[in-house]
């Protein structure tokens, strides 16, 4: 499973096909294999992104969990791609109705 530096935390993704992003968060206790099912479908079409939160998953955590707090999943959700990069949408049902705190870099739909 491939992994990208966020934040100074290694998060596995995956990213398949072309065009537009839609980047796919997972819930609380899953990681970006709650995603595959939906995968083959949207990458038929458009760039399909997961990935999994820091503290969620198989991974290793980067600390003890004293940096945990709702605000965590959005630091990650912003460092995704870099500013020259298309920037990618999210679905606000994945992301439980509510847009990530970020600097702006992502859209909803």
């Amino acid at each position: 499973m491939p992994e990208m530096r966020v934040n100074g935390v290694d998060l596995s993704y995956i990213d398949d096909g072309v065009g537009t992003p839609v980047v796919f968060v997972h819930g609380a206790w899953m990681d970006l294999r709650y995603w595959e099912p939906q995968r083959q479908g949207f990458a038929a079409h458009r760039r399909f992104v997961a990935y999994t939160l820091r503290y969620h998953g198989t991974a290793r955590w980067p600390d003890d969990g004293k940096n945990y707090s709702a605000a965590t999943p959005c630091r990650g959700f912003s460092g995704l791609h870099s500013p020259t990069e298309r920037r990618p949408r999210a679905s606000r049902r994945a992301l439980h109705g509510r847009a990530p705190n970020h600097d702006g870099r992502a859209r909803t739909s």
